[in-house]
């Protein structure tokens, strides 16, 4: 096939996929975030010694309680934190995302095994973006309330990593997951060894 035919293809299949990935995504996107949440959330609540009592869904917002035991020598509670997550503002991208990996492969002719690794860093990405920004809120709640001695260089750390993933990675995840399609399926792009 020409190349100007394939390019054609490969626009229209782009336009195709992004309208039918849109339509489904709008009604997959609450049963995604509510997973994510859960999976990050346990995570997050785990290594900060807590507990993940209840996520909620509702449309866009993820709603999480998450409790932390608190003893001292006259009484014992639990310090509870509510937090409020956007569904939208980690995985906004996942339409375009699939749209682009889907209307690439008349081009490219991507391997199986390389679009299952790409969608599987794309809900990774989105895993490290609700664990990290818990683990942040986590840690400045349980300092405040002097359950944990706050390090600076530990908060700067969670601060740059929730920054971090969602400033460059979430917003970039289309184009990196493209460059990552590429260069896992091209055939010999290594420098020769006989320079």
């Amino acid at each position: 096939m020409p190349q100007k035919r394939k390019l054609a293809l490969a626009v229209l299949v782009f336009i195709v996929a992004y309208a039918l990935f849109l339509a489904a995504w709008i009604q997959i996107k609450p049963f995604y975030g509510r997973s994510i949440t859960q999976a990050s959330g346990s995570l997050a609540s785990w290594v900060m010694k807590a507990d993940l009592e209840e996520v909620t869904q509702h449309k866009d917002k993820t709603q999480l309680t998450i409790a932390k035991p608190v003893q001292d020598r006259l009484r014992a509670g639990d310090l509870v934190l509510d937090l409020q997550l956007s569904v939208a503002a980690y995985s906004f991208n996942v339409p375009l995302t699939l749209a682009l990996m889907v209307g690439l492969y008349p081009l490219f002719q991507w391997k199986k095994r390389s679009l299952l690794e790409a969608v599987l860093i794309l809900v990774a990405t989105h895993m490290l973006f609700v664990s990290s920004y818990l683990l942040l809120r986590q840690y400045v709640a349980f300092g405040q309330a002097g359950l944990i001695s706050p390090s600076p260089v530990l908060k700067f750390s969670l601060e740059f990593l929730w920054t971090f993933t969602d400033n460059l990675i979430v917003r970039f995840e289309p184009f990196l997951l493209a460059i990552y399609l590429w260069l896992r399926n091209v055939p010999d792009w290594r420098l020769p060894t006989d320079m």
